[in-house]
């Protein structure tokens, strides 16, 4: 039953992975067929940005309440613009760092100093929408929907007063899980002072579902979904079409 569950995990993980060379494909044949390339509204085009915020302190089952305290991300998007409208596939990696697990009322765990993160690979299919005429400061609108391979590693740790050195404990919580993921972005970008492309700021949200994981001699546990209110730097060039 378990391969069987990580076969259909790893399926869904294989669909959204054609989502994402659907807009490059999807946009090749239209170059080809409406002869717009060249045109700097439209065309394929490569982007990388970064993430930094704060997220929220998910609740695993009545067991605990995992304390994250930082979120980063990472993602390589390649895309096709028709004027405003764009089509974009995305792959990334996400990092929730854990400040601590505190146990609930009636809990199994004992207090103890723990430390850690949950993180994973991440594909999405986003679709995003400027506003204005390219050649200057425009605002934008997006979302996006796909799949991330999440990974739980909370451990405890001590350190020592003496030699102000700190090491790693056992494990608290493990276990990884596939989830569909989701995310909302609003912001300005900006034309490069040189070359062919934009650089944007502005806001991101993602989030998760519920997230399968298991407590070190409990047994599993369900936690609640991560969120995350995040600042988002950006690139974005165009692409060359012949």
């Amino acid at each position: 039953m378990e391969a069987m569950e990580d076969a259909m995990k790893w399926r869904k993980m294989y669909a959204c992975g054609l989502l994402f060379i659907l807009p490059w494909t999807a946009g090749a044949a239209a170059a080809e067929t409406s002869g717009l390339a060249g045109d700097n509204n439209r065309g394929p085009y490569i982007a990388i940005d970064l993430s930094a915020g704060a997220p929220n302190d998910p609740v695993a089952d009545g067991v605990y309440e995992a304390d994250l305290g930082f979120e980063a991300g990472l993602r390589l998007g390649m895309g096709y613009a028709f004027e405003g409208l764009r089509l974009e596939g995305q792959i990334g990696y996400e990092n929730f760092y854990l400040n601590n697990v505190n146990p609930l009322p009636g809990s199994p765990l004992s207090e103890a100093d723990t430390t850690g993160d949950l993180s994973g690979p991440v594909i999405m299919a986003n679709l995003l929408y400027d506003f204005g005429a390219p050649g200057g400061s425009r605002p934008f609108l997006g979302g996006g929907i796909g799949f991330a391979r999440m990974k739980a590693d909370y451990h405890g740790f001590y350190c020592s007063i003496f030699t102000l050195q700190c090491w790693d404990g056992e494990q608290v919580v493990g276990g990884s899980d596939t989830v569909m993921v989701w995310q909302a972005m609003a912001g300005l970008s900006t034309p490069m002072s040189s070359g062919n492309g934009e650089w944007y700021i502005g806001y991101r949200y993602f989030g998760s579902n519920d997230i399968e994981l298991n407590v070190i001699g409990y047994g599993p546990v369900t936690q609640e979904g991560v969120q995350a209110h995040s600042l988002m730097l950006g690139w974005r060039w165009q692409l060359p079409t012949y």
